[in-house]
């Protein structure tokens, strides 16, 4: 008995560092690809340093939400790795010992994991999606061109459509302005203009326009075709009294599981219930993976005879890549309506562990 509690605490020792690492290292790589986003936010759209900090950090639970599986196994490939590298697994079984003892502190700290992530993802996860939605919602009040992009046609607000070939955000400005105008009762008109600046002031939208034309049919006589030059022209869209108050709506992304569970009773169209059932669904399956990766790893590590970080991140990401192409895969199979959502979200995990079970007994035995 004794025994075996040194070599639980051995093999956990063997896994926790380059657990951490690992998740370090993934959780790194990611960062880099938001960390472009949030330069362009800190220095083209000028939102400083403090406001950008508080989106980096609502933006670090979906990223640890994933990085964290990835973290359990490169430490358990990188430490199985090691003991077969170092023969230490021969030396077991030379003691009359079998492997499979080593199995149950393994399992212990992925099954915390586990446990520890669907908590994360049913409550963290979605509270730090919409507090990130409702920071940039209130930079938008702030900076209104956040709302466009360059070359797009966008959606300001009721009754008008929006395209500019150049923004400045710092500044509001725009550049070669397009706007579609259409006001109830009204008939419809383009505007166009060379330079233009948008501002928010009290419960107001002002578009300051230069030197641009105003084409519109007349409203007595739809036949006839009105071309009208300015140098200035400014447009007024009423935004509300609520404007500055209003929260953003909450997507499914950004429910908890209670809410999205209470809000999968109301729905009634299939197509909208399979989008909630599918994120429902991957709030759990991808921390089970933590428990998947244990019979994955194991065999993998041990196969592999060579321990070290590296190694655990080389195959990791071998198999954490197959893992997600085939959970996007059973996404946008339960999202269309072709596959069941919760054969779709979880059939990554049941995949990896019919192949790695066979393996895992293989390697044992041998």
């Amino acid at each position: 008995m004794r025994k075996c509690k040194i070599l639980h605490r051995y093999i956990l020792r063997e896994i926790l560092l380059p657990f951490f690492l690992g998740f370090c290292v993934f959780t790194f790589v990611l960062l880099m690809d938001r960390f472009f986003d949030l330069v362009d936010l800190l220095i083209g759209k000028g939102l400083g340093f403090i406001f950008v900090s508080k989106i980096f950090l609502s933006s670090l639970p979906f990223i640890i939400a994933l990085t964290i599986p990835m973290g359990v196994l490169v430490g358990i490939i990188s430490g199985f790795g090691r003991l077969s590298g170092d023969s230490e697994i021969l030396a077991l079984r030379a003691s009359g010992i079998n492997p499979v003892i080593l199995l149950p502190p393994v399992l212990l700290f992925s099954l915390f994991i586990t446990l520890s992530m669907s908590l994360f993802n049913s409550w963290v996860l979605p509270f730090a999606n919409y507090r990130s939605k409702e920071l940039l919602y209130r930079a938008s009040y702030k900076r209104p061109t956040l709302r466009i992009r360059e070359r797009t046609f966008v959606h300001l607000y009721k009754g008008y459509t929006l395209w500019a070939g150049r923004i400045d955000h710092t500044r509001n400005e725009l550049e070669d302005v397009r706007i579609y105008e259409r006001k109830k009762g009204d008939i419809p008109r383009i505007i166009t203009a060379k330079k233009g600046k948008m501002k928010v002031e009290e419960e107001n939208l002002y578009l300051f326009l230069e030197d641009g034309e105003i084409h519109e049919l007349e409203k007595s006589s739809p036949e006839l075709y009105r071309r009208l030059h300015f140098t200035r022209f400014s447009i007024k869209i009423p935004l509300g009294p609520s404007y500055k108050t209003v929260k953003p709506a909450r997507t499914k992304r950004e429910l908890s599981v209670p809410e999205l569970i209470k809000r999968l009773k109301g729905l009634k169209k299939r197509k909208v219930r399979w989008a909630y059932l599918v994120e429902l669904n991957k709030r759990f399956s991808i921390p089970f993976a933590a428990i998947v990766f244990v019979f994955t790893g194991i065999p993998a590590g041990l196969m592999a005879r060579r321990g070290g970080l590296g190694m655990g991140l080389s195959l990791s990401l071998l198999f954490f890549v197959i893992y997600y192409i085939l959970l996007i895969g059973g996404e946008e199979l339960g999202t269309r309506e072709i596959l069941h959502p919760g054969i779709g979200i979880w059939w990554p995990n049941l995949f990896l562990l019919l192949v790695s079970i066979p393996l895992l007994r293989k390697v044992i035995r041998s």
